[in-house]
């Protein structure tokens, strides 16, 4: 299954100027447990904005895709190639971001989830999740005191 997990404000905001807007400690430790031992794949200003001291990611198969080679990861041109690399792995696959790989990824119709942290107030910032269409349903998992998690389901598939 390929799934998208992100973190996004209330107006759709994923990061500024490389950066993830907020800290959330709650928020870190989901992505953490739900992504563990699945392979992740991001794009490469995902990857230059983990911090050396967590990167490569723990306990994932860490893919990039980019043009350039790093040498300590995984890389690919294309996301349908890391996509296939990945499924090699294990079934299920987290696309972590940024902006133009979910974008790419919602695209091309290959997202079977979105497991969203839905923050609870505006930021500010420079790149953005995008807009869902109406094949898309929402289901509430748990809700927090600073963000919801939402699982978003093609409507019309039966996980």
């Amino acid at each position: 299954m390929t799934n998208i997990i992100v973190a996004y404000s209330k107006n759709r905001i994923i990061g500024n100027i490389g950066k993830i807007p907020w800290k959330i400690k709650e928020d870190v430790e989901f992505f953490k447990n739900q992504t563990m031992g699945h392979p992740v794949i991001m794009g490469r200003k995902t990857w230059d904005s983990i911090s050396d001291k967590f990167r490569p990611l723990k306990g994932r198969l860490n893919i990039v895709v980019t043009h350039f080679q790093i040498d300590i990861v995984s890389c690919f041109s294309y996301l349908d190639h890391a996509i296939k690399y990945a499924q090699n792995y294990d079934k299920d696959i987290y696309i972590i971001g940024g902006a133009s790989i979910y974008k790419q990824s919602l695209d091309m119709g290959i997202v079977d989830r979105i497991i969203a942290s839905e923050i609870k107030i505006d930021y500010e910032g420079d790149s953005h999740f995008p807009k869902l269409d109406n094949q898309w349903k929402s289901k509430l998992v748990k809700s927090y005191e600073e963000f919801d998690v939402v699982e978003y389901t093609k409507v019309g598939v039966y996980l």
